[in-house]
């Protein structure tokens, strides 16, 4: 069997008017079995990949929402514009095949002026992303191997690395946020999953 050794980067951009902060965990793991089904087990229940990506969309936005909630704040409440931004960033993601909050292009250059462009208010905005794999065998920290083949798994496996690093973390529980948008995007020809989520004041 080849062994295949993926690393999972995941970032973490806060905007307050001028001012901004960026933190980033890497996790090494290791990938050790392509699935041959995983596209079929991805694909559930006859679902299209704009539907399945749609119901990953909301498992993250419920799984954060519920991680406010235990710190007794409000829940944050979809945004279009944010969702926008979200979406415009995950595209570009995958098209680049890297991990960052800045763009080339100086209209989309930074999530402040990506939820601009969006049509949304830019004064107060933080920004989380990520990526994981499915159908691929892969070892957690603790060495325990596991696989994420179902939209349960990849949105369980994408919130918990938000979970444990203190960037993101500050990003989900942060008072001040009011609005949310969250954005999935899929490389089926590398097994990658995307992920961004935009939060904001009120808009």
């Amino acid at each position: 069997m080849n062994k295949i050794v993926a690393l999972f980067v995941v970032f973490s951009y806060v905007f307050i008017g001028a001012q901004e902060e960026s933190r980033g965990l890497a996790m090494r793991v290791d990938a050790l079995s392509i699935s041959s089904v995983a596209q079929v087990k991805l694909l559930q229940n006859g679902a299209t990949i704009e539907e399945g990506l749609k119901v990953i969309e909301d498992l993250v936005y419920h799984k954060i929402d519920s991680l406010r909630t235990k710190k007794k704040l409000q829940g944050l409440k979809v945004n279009s514009q944010l969702k926008e931004a979200a979406k415009l960033h995950a595209i570009w993601m995958k098209e680049k095949g890297k991990l960052s909050h800045i763009q080339n292009k100086s209209k989309t250059k930074t999530p402040q002026k990506r939820v601009a462009l969006a049509g949304g208010d830019a004064s107060f905005i933080g920004e989380n992303v990520a990526y994981t794999l499915y159908g691929i065998e892969l070892r957690n920290k603790k060495g325990k191997f596991y696989i994420n083949d179902s939209y349960e798994d990849i949105a369980n496996d994408l919130v918990k690395m938000w979970r444990h690093s203190k960037g993101h973390y500050k990003n989900i529980i942060t008072k001040g946020y009011y609005t949310t948008g969250v954005a999935i995007v899929i490389d089926q020809e590398k097994n990658k999953v995307y992920a961004v989520q935009v939060f904001g004041g009120k808009q």
